[in-house]
């Protein structure tokens, strides 16, 4: 009896140490691709055309631009991820297009904790998936932004193929935590008068290299870049959730005194 337990606890001994000695050995990153994303248009409600999620570039303008109002959504599957906390997370971008005939310092990128869950075939200004709606048009994320980064030079013109970078750290570990679901993140630019033009490449551009990429440090954290911003020097954007629940159950099995009681609930928000 006891010489089968010991060979169990072996083989549980030697996982745990091969376990820790992945993590000990995480000097080299690991590279996530987006698994969905989509621009939002504010002037695009209702259920989207098709090739909307298949677009090569996401869309981000600044609220004076002279286009309607364009946000993206992007989402990466955390599921394969080694449950140690990351040393650090970041967000890479490669720009398809980013101009602005005035650069200035209002020309910020901003990421959101996206708080409702969505899909790119289904997501437009009014839409968060094929049978459902926001609750706030333009997409439900927490107004306070997770990362940012200025996006242009100080000269004009346009910065195609450069690479932006977010610091999306405590959102992945809040993510790992089960502290909050994955719904992905919400890109902004709407910080006072910008009127620039960010439109970095999406999951389906051309070169794999040029995609949305979520890189995971367990070791050796990179120096931030040059361009980043702190989340606390940035302004909060938008309201709120109110998270608006309604039962569809409209009536309830008969309780007994005495005897135990089971009713299932189903709710929609």
């Amino acid at each position: 009896m006891n010489r089968p337990q010991k060979v169990v606890y072996t083989m549980y001994f030697c996982w745990v140490l091969a376990g820790m000695a992945s993590l000990s050995a995480g000097e080299d990153p690991m590279t996530l691709p987006s698994i969905q994303d989509a621009s939002l248009h504010s002037t695009l409600t209702g259920l989207p055309p098709k090739h909307i999620g298949l677009a090569e570039d996401l869309m981000i303008y600044g609220p004076k631009h002279a286009s309607p109002n364009y946000r993206a959504l992007i989402q990466f599957d955390l599921k394969d991820v080694p449950k140690a906390p990351v040393g650090a997370a970041i967000l890479r971008l490669t720009l398809f297009k980013c101009w602005s005939a005035r650069k200035t310092k209002s020309d910020i990128l901003r990421a959101h904790r996206g708080v409702r869950p969505w899909e790119e075939g289904g997501a437009s200004w009014t839409c968060s998936m094929t049978n459902d709606e926001w609750i706030n048009v333009g997409g439900d994320f927490d107004p306070a932004p997770v990362a940012g980064s200025y996006v242009l030079d100080d000269q004009t013109g346009e910065d195609s193929g450069k690479k932006v970078e977010l610091d999306v750290t405590e959102l992945v570990r809040l993510w790992q935590s089960g502290r909050a679901p994955n719904y992905g993140l919400i890109l902004l630019n709407t910080d006072n008068d910008s009127a620039a033009t960010i439109r970095p490449f999406s999951k389906d551009g051309k070169e794999a290299a040029k995609r949305p990429q979520l890189i995971l440090h367990w070791a050796n954290p990179p120096k931030p870049e040059p361009l980043a911003i702190k989340p606390a020097v940035l302004k909060p954007c938008g309201q709120p959730v109110q998270m608006r629940v309604a039962f569809n159950t409209k009536d309830l099995n008969q309780a007994r005194a005495g005897l135990n009681y089971k009713a299932m609930l189903q709710a929609k928000g």
